[in-house]
């Protein structure tokens, strides 16, 4: 049987959301074309039965067990067994839409592209997000769009960042012995997404709708901590390390990441105020507010920060700008209480 397409799920402590993930990529329109490569990274619920499980009912699916050793690790396992030419990645607490592998493999088929891309659907608690990109559809981007646009895009934005809205051309990863960054549990799909980036050839977009992604709160972004901002000020700084190598002057480096920076920080204020309590809630927003990056950037951009935001967020930002904890918590109280309102109205 010819492999087309090689679907890697790494897959840890996962098996309320498991079934409906690995149903959804059998259930294939070119699943005859397909092998999944499941690999249990040392689960201790039920993951590692259902996996098994699945493994004996379809033939093009297979089971690695592993010891913990992390998403990377896992993803990195199935990359040594991948045989398709293609190779894709699926979070076992999502699930993809039917024609998601055809959609990717045709229009890299016919745009010969080493990296094929499509939409997701972001779940949020009150709506389903349809996340897009302002790229030409179904034609090959060539090295030169790659290197301009869809760098610029990178750094600016999150929603591009994730391996698993894409097709890889299984002969660009190994010629270039690519792998994600073993033990890293944050941001390692985009250090892998870039490094691919940096070494293939042309890419290709289709508006279908493929991936849905769902936040979990056991996933490692929501997973509560008072250290949110290093996380972020650590990838502004790696930003300007991996992009000036790749050949992207400083000032769109800073002027992008920067604005990206200030976007991450209003996320963590939120993670903070929704997920911590007490002197770990302050430890998080204290560390927000004092950040010198953070705050030279605000100084700097003040009037573009402002521009087309809504009064709540130039509120954070202002709060951000002056340093004030509790003009913070201020703002986070009074809009808890406006949507409480809204929703209560609305019932």
């Amino acid at each position: 049987m010819s492999i087309d397409v090689s679907v890697i799920v790494p897959v840890y402590n996962t098996n309320k959301y498991l079934e409906e993930c690995i149903q959804s990529i059998a259930t294939q329109t070119i699943f005859d074309r397909m092998e999944i490569i499941l690999v249990d990274d040392g689960s201790t619920d039920s993951s590692s039965k259902l996996c098994d499980s699945f493994a004996l009912t379809y033939e093009n699916i297979t089971v690695i067990h592993q010891k913990n050793a992390g998403v990377s690790a896992a993803r990195n396992a199935g990359i040594s067994k991948a045989v398709g030419r293609y190779i894709g990645f699926v979070d076992s607490d999502d699930y993809i839409f039917p024609e998601m592998m055809e959609r990717l493999l045709e229009n890299a088929e016919k745009t010969n592209a080493d990296m094929s891309v499509c939409r997701f659907v972001h779940s949020l608690p009150d709506a389903d997000i349809n996340i897009t990109y302002p790229f030409p559809e179904n034609k090959a981007l060539s090295r030169d769009f790659v290197r301009g646009t869809i760098y610029e895009f990178l750094l600016r934005y999150e929603s591009f960042n994730s391996c698993c809205n894409k097709l890889f051309k299984t002969l660009a990863i190994k010629d270039s012995k690519l792998l994600f960054i073993d033990g890293r549990k944050i941001g390692e799909d985009r250090r892998f997404t870039i490094d691919f980036l940096s070494n293939c050839g042309e890419v290709c977009y289709t508006s279908y709708s493929g991936y849905y992604y769902r936040p979990v709160a056991t996933s490692a972004i929501q997973t509560p901590r008072t250290n949110y901002m290093d996380t972020i000020i650590n990838q502004h700084y790696e930003d300007f390390t991996l992009f000036e190598t790749l050949g992207v002057d400083r000032k769109t480096i800073e002027e992008n990441s920067g604005h990206k920076l200030v976007e991450q920080a209003l996320t963590a204020v939120h993670l903070s105020e929704n997920k911590l309590k007490g002197k770990p809630r302050q430890t998080a927003i204290k560390a927000i507010l004092e950040n010198k990056e953070l705050r030279r950037f605000v100084f700097e951009n003040w009037n573009s920060l402002k521009a087309g935001r809504s009064r709540y967020e130039k509120l954070l930002i202002l709060m951000i700008k002056t340093k004030s904890a509790l003009g913070v918590r201020a703002v986070m109280l009074a809009m808890k209480a406006k949507n409480k309102l809204v929703r209560s109205k609305a019932q």
